[in-house]
């Protein structure tokens, strides 16, 4: 029997293991989601300035004033766009990063489900041999005393 209690603190502390990754899981999930939508944002942002850098291309004849503000304003949007660039290279390794440990998280929780479930079929087929064993002890002492008339001590 005491093996029986064991086992089944094995399982919940399997459990809670399993419990324990399964936050970290979600942890790693939710990180993503945020990574995703900044990501997102910073190519949309990028587009943008990548639309407004064309648009003050000149096509045709422009005063030279014109000419250096444009080349000035699109100095500013290219380092603008450059900065976003790291930026979007720097969400897009953390998001590597997170991919692999939400694997890695996965691999755990799936070893441990499977070690849980192992444990538990084991440690129940042991605690029902043990009632059985248990319920044909009690029967064999009563047959005892039915046909010899003594108790067994």
């Amino acid at each position: 029997m005491d093996a029986w209690s064991k086992g089944r603190q094995l399982t919940v502390l399997l459990d809670y293991r399993k419990t324990a990754v399964e936050r970290q899981i979600f942890m790693v999930k939710k990180t993503l989601s945020e990574i995703n939508l900044s990501l997102e944002e910073k190519h949309e942002r990028y587009n943008s300035i990548n639309k407004e850098i064309k648009s003050l291309t000149p096509c045709g004849v422009f005063h030279r004033t014109d000419i250096y503000k444009n080349i000035r304003r699109q100095g500013v949007l290219l380092s603008q766009q450059q900065y976003l660039s790291h930026e979007i290279k720097r969400l897009e390794d953390n998001k590597a990063e997170n991919e692999q440990m939400l694997q890695e998280g996965v691999n755990v929780r799936n070893a441990l489900e499977k070690k849980s479930y192992k444990l538990f079929g084991y440690f129940h087929k042991q605690h029902v041999k043990f009632i059985v064993r248990s319920e044909n002890n009690i029967e064999h002492e009563h047959h005892e005393t039915f046909l010899y008339g003594r108790a067994k001590h």
